[in-house]
């Protein structure tokens, strides 16, 4: 499974039912866009919609949306499950692993603050290429952080729409 990145967009290798289909879930990831938004915030609702394309993978690959299945699993084992499957790639699933531990750090030292090197540790799993488009895409932590986010994101939307693609849904 390939990642997909903005570069894949700008140079149209994605096809039209997926970039339908992004739009059709783009709600659920536009409030990353507030540029005074805090850093520590930013990741914790990037967090939450990364958890909520997680449940829609194994939904769509197990029951196909009909009953959710990941009531009572947490945000480590569903990732993991989802992996295991074979339904996201290794550099997404490094990276939202490094992401739900900084997550988990934020929620239990009251005083941190993601820093450069939390954010470092989020795109070390990704190829140099999408590394470099990442960095030179960033003007401040929030920015970069966007650009993670978003990056995961999107692949959690492409993947989704894979399973549904596969399974004869409505894209």
């Amino acid at each position: 499974m390939k990642t997909v990145s903005s570069f894949d967009k700008a140079n149209n290798n994605t096809d039209e039912l997926f970039q339908s289909y992004l739009i059709k879930y783009i709600y659920k990831v536009r409030f990353l866009n507030p540029p005074d938004l805090d850093s520590t915030l930013l990741l914790l609702r990037g967090h939450l919609a990364i958890e909520y394309f997680i449940n829609t993978i194994f939904n769509l690959k197990l029951v196909r949306g009909k009953k959710d299945l990941t009531e009572g699993l947490s945000f480590d084992k569903k990732l993991k499950l989802v992996n295991s499957m074979g339904l996201i790639n290794s550099d997404i699933f490094s990276s939202i692993k490094s992401l739900n531990k900084l997550r988990n750090k934020i929620a239990h030292e009251f005083e941190y603050r993601v820093n450069e090197e939390d954010l470092e540790l989020l795109i070390k799993p990704f190829s140099k290429l999408v590394q470099n488009e990442l960095v030179s895409n960033q003007g401040s932590t929030n920015e970069l952080l966007i650009n993670v986010l978003t990056t995961l994101l999107i692949n959690l939307v492409h993947s989704a729409y894979e399973l549904d693609k596969s399974f004869g849904g409505e894209v």
